[in-house]
């Protein structure tokens, strides 16, 4: 077995030990006893792996939190896809400067050119204004779960509370 699996093997054990917590990349290699690097870099990519094969999900560590986990809620796996779509987003349009250029100096255009750039700018405003909203709609959706579930949780621990001091 290769370091590099010994240490996705790592990683993954001990996510799984402590599944649904999440750990920032410093507190996950502090409790592995690994250190920084590109093997362990691809370690973690590789735990990734494990977990998809095991059934989990083991989302990208962004922000906010930036943590690492396992996890087996559906519902842990929807807010990271998202924020992954965004970034992926920006580098899309990074890739469009050609588009953008062009559509500077559409004078200068064939007229094919002109309409391929015209459909272009409309295509990408529109898919732009549709997934925005759709973000937008599914973050304020899981903020209201989110909400929900802290509420059930506080009302349950009242509830427990009330039943210990009552006893």
């Amino acid at each position: 077995m290769s370091t590099i699996d010994q240490r996705a093997n790592k990683i993954y054990a001990f996510l799984l030990r402590n599944l649904n917590q999440g750990f920032v990349i410093g507190d996950l290699l502090a409790r592995t006893g690994l250190q920084p690097g590109a093997k362990t870099t691809e370690a973690i990519k590789r735990a990734r792996a494990l977990a998809v094969a095991d059934g989990l999900h083991f989302p990208p560590a962004i922000s906010p939190g930036w943590l690492y986990k396992v996890t087996n809620l559906r519902s842990e796996a929807i807010l990271p896809a998202v924020r992954m779509s965004r970034i992926a987003d920006g580098v899309t349009a990074r890739a469009n400067v050609g588009y953008d250029f062009a559509a500077a100096g559409l004078a200068d255009l064939t007229e094919t050119e002109r309409a391929v750039v015209l459909v272009q700018n409309t295509a990408r405003q529109s898919m732009a204004a549709v997934q925005a909203a759709v973000d937008d709609a599914t973050m304020a959706l899981l903020k209201a779960h989110r909400q929900v579930r802290a509420e059930a949780a506080r009302e349950a621990a009242r509830a427990a509370n009330g039943a210990v001091t009552a006893g």
